[in-house]
């Protein structure tokens, strides 16, 4: 335990190679020694004790302890290696370090550990940007952020250990500052941002190319200075991004093709994945972009155009993913992962939603022309409103995957009042109304007040986007175990048709009024609420009610948005976004106003026979990567409360249609599902899971009276140090019997979890619950 005295998460690595039974594929293959024992190794590592204690004392006995290195160690390691080769040679990093140090100086005394194969391992304190390297030297490298090392004290299980070399004490000894010179060698080299002089033209929309150059090199200064992992991921988004330039006439393909191979080099991700595969990433991010030309502001302050000074419209309409940070892993049960070679995936939680608001094509669009407008711009809410309304516009008539995969997606925004919900939700509807009657049917519902009223509406129209506002009490009245059958009929139908859209919804029979088949509904929702609103609403449903997992929930939990000048007006729709949106729907716009149908392509009405999708490839490396993340949610849904697992089994499938979204939205034409999709799609997915998750084990409940125990354990505990009167708490359970109520506030005493305070302000002395659990 000594690391967890000083505070240093760890993790338990095999002591000697392993042979491990793969239940996914009922193959055996062997996990070679210093590889974690746990399946999210160094991203699981924990400095809980207890954790710490069932892994070493209880599960591996005699593992290996991993530590991983950079900030979370404050150090980085230099690792000199005696490799031998399979014909016998000897290659020995010592002579490698040696030569170095001739040329450049001997290395400062710090920490120094003797590894169990001969070499060594020197700590240095930590540096931003030093990350794991190989191509140092023969049998030199480094470990840095995103890598670990087994610590001092670790014994293989032939007798070869790891130990201090000059430090037998308590603690860890002093780490040295590592010299310039080797600094120089570990870290990436700095990137050159491109010119501000670039060639070519803008075409129709102006010439602007310092706007172009600023939102440009953004982009590549982010490639740049990307950690693992994803960063063969983002060469592939970054020039799509360039490539949208390319298009609109504003930017070189030579020049960016060069900036974004440059790019690549400084990150590391060429000297990992070799010249010819990175130019390849860059070439496919490009050609798809030559798609969807870029909309380009012009330098002219115009109330019809996006506008604002370059450094600012480049943040708002081009700001790249943001660096990702990840949650920690949940306490409760030990998470598991990643071995030294990292996987090609990790489920990792996006701290920021916004750093997710930048996928491209006409999502994207419709994202910033939402916020161009906004006095506080929040792209996440914008995300949120933007997902179902391109995914009704697409309707039945895309799938994609082995399970025929529809679009129809059910999105809930959660943000406190004032942080632009409405102005989301307000220009969708100015977005549909100015079509002039083209879209007014995908628009759908805003209440919904029994089953057989939605189901009239898609008869008449089978794919529709219904923004609800007040989402959370939409939710309670439908899921509520207390709801009358007309009310828990709705939950129960909108479940089958987010389920139905790739057969037919038939729904509930009654006398005199047969069931009538409605083929490939599309249902959309974009629903918003309050936090406190929607987390209520948990607190009665039922762990059973099928429909919460659906949900893809975007939490909005950072301050509120600061006030800006719109640089839009609200009214101001472009042209060009409405004829994506009809192109995506499928409508031709001429002959819809005209009424001559037989230029409509792809009708929406409902019908009485099944719609023959197009169906979207997959990409080479979107396939392989979506392994990879269906094994990681597998590996995540072992280790989560049987009540949680729902949730996590609509990882895959959520994932599946948001970037099915995504890539018709990129391309209508010829869509194809890319690795940046999937990666995008799957950080959402998981993202928006994971907000859920950390509320469904205090919320959701098997029987009533857990229901209502969790309700109040839910409000001592929100009220922090201050507590709660139970005058106050009284008022706030009103629908709890009182008799229930006490009944619960003793077993909370009992069990330590709340304690009542009495105090007196000069009058009648007033009893506060304060929580005292964990």
């Amino acid at each position: 335990m000594r690391f967890q005295r000083l505070d240093i998460p760890t993790f338990p690595c095999r002591s000697a190679n392993e042979d491990v039974f793969d239940h996914t594929t009922g193959e055996i293959t062997e996990k070679a020694e210093k590889s974690p024992h746990t399946l999210d190794g160094l991203r699981g590592a924990s400095k809980r004790e207890r954790i710490v204690r069932i892994w070493f004392g209880e599960r591996y006995p005699n593992a290996l302890v991993g530590v991983p290195t950079g900030a979370r160690l404050g150090a980085w390691v230099l690792d000199v290696d005696v490799k031998r080769l399979a014909d016998g040679t000897v290659v020995n990093g010592f002579e490698t370090l040696k030569a170095l140090e001739d040329i450049h100086g001997q290395l400062p005394a710090t920490a120094m550990v003797s590894t169990a194969n001969g070499g060594r391992h020197y700590y240095f304190k930590h540096v931003d940007g030093v990350r794991n390297r190989g191509g140092l030297g023969a049998a030199l490298d480094c470990r840095g952020d995103g890598g670990y090392v087994i610590s001092a004290g670790s014994a293989m299980a032939d007798g070869r250990r790891y130990d201090w070399i000059d430090h037998d004490g308590e603690g860890m000894p002093e780490f040295a500052e590592a010299p310039e010179w080797l600094l120089d060698l570990v870290l990436p080299k700095p990137f050159e941002a491109s010119s501000a002089e670039w060639s070519g033209r803008l075409v129709a929309v102006g010439e602007n190319p310092s706007w172009v150059a600023a939102a440009v090199n953004d982009e590549l200064a982010t490639l740049a200075n990307k950690r693992e992992p994803g960063r063969g991921g983002l060469v592939n988004r970054t020039g799509y991004k360039l490539g949208q330039f390319i298009a609109a006439g504003a930017l070189d393909r030579g020049q960016a093709e060069a900036d974004l191979f440059a790019a690549a080099v400084a990150n590391g991700v060429v000297a990992k994945d070799g010249e010819k595969e990175i130019r390849a990433k860059i070439r496919r991010g490009i050609e798809s972009g030559l798609r969807q030309p870029r909309l380009v502001p012009d330098r002219s302050a115009n109330d019809n155009d996006w506008q604002g000074d370059s450094g600012a419209a480049a943040r708002h309409l081009l700001a790249n993913y943001a660096k990702r940070k990840t949650e920690d892993a949940p306490a409760e049960a030990p998470t598991d992962a990643i071995a030294e070679d990292l996987p090609d995936y990790q489920l990792q939680a996006v701290a920021d939603l916004e750093a997710l608001t930048h996928p491209g094509g006409l999502v994207q669009d419709l994202i910033d022309w939402i916020v161009s407008s906004a006095e506080q711009p929040n792209r996440t809410l914008a995300l949120a409103a933007a997902l179902p309304m391109v995914a009704a516009l697409m309707g039945p008539r895309y799938s994609t995957g082995s399970r025929d995969t529809r679009p129809n997606i059910y999105s809930v925004a959660l943000a406190e009042s004032g942080f632009g919900k409405e102005h989301a939700r307000s220009q969708i509807k100015r977005l549909l109304a100015a079509g002039h009657g083209v879209f007014d049917k995908f628009g759908g519902p805003a209440r919904i007040m029994s089953a057989s009223a939605l189901r009239e509406v898609l008869e008449a129209h089978q794919s529709v986007n219904c923004q609800i506002d007040e989402f959370g009490g939409f939710i309670r009245d439908i899921t509520d175990r207390r709801a009358g059958g007309h009310q828990r009929a709705i939950s129960t139908d909108l479940r089958d048709y987010y389920s139905a859209s790739a057969t037919y919804f038939e729904g509930a029979a009654y006398r005199g009024n047969p069931p009538k088949r409605i083929h490939n509904p599309g249902l959309c929702i974009h629903g918003t609420s309050t936090p406190e609103q929607f987390w209520s609403a948990l607190s009665s449903a039922s762990a059973e009610d099928g429909l919460l997992p659906r949900l893809v929930l975007f939490n909005v939990d950072t301050e509120a948005p600061a006030v800006v000048k719109p640089s839009a007006d609200v009214r101001y729709v472009p042209t060009a976004l409405l004829a994506r949106m009809a192109d995506i729907a499928g409508i031709d716009v001429v002959g819809q106003r005209t009424g001559n149908l037989s230029k409509i392509k792809l009708a929406t009405t409902a019908t009485n026979s099944p719609i023959t999708p197009e169906v979207v490839p997959w990409a080479e490396g979107a396939t392989s990567l979506f392994e990879s993340v269906k094994e990681a949610v597998a590996e995540r849904e072992k280790r989560v409360v049987p009540e949680a697992r729902p949730f996590v089994r609509r990882i895959i499938e959520n994932a599946i249609k948001l970037a099915l979204i995504v890539a018709v939205g990129i391309d209508h034409k010829e869509p194809i599902i890319t690795e940046a999709n999937i990666d995008w799609a799957a950080s959402v997915a998981w993202t928006c899971a994971a907000g859920m998750l950390s509320q469904v084990t205090e919320r959701l409940s098997d029987n009533p009276r857990e229901a209502n125990y969790k309700r109040i354990a839910a409000l001592i505990r929100a009220a922090g140090r201050k507590g709660i009167t139970t005058g106050r708490l009284a008022d706030r359970l009103k629908s709890i019997d009182t008799r229930q109520r006490d009944e619960i506030l003793k077993d909370l005493k009992e069990a330590d979890a709340v304690r009542e305070e009495t105090a007196s302000t000069g009058g009648r002395p007033r009893k506060r619950l304060v929580w005292t659990g964990p």
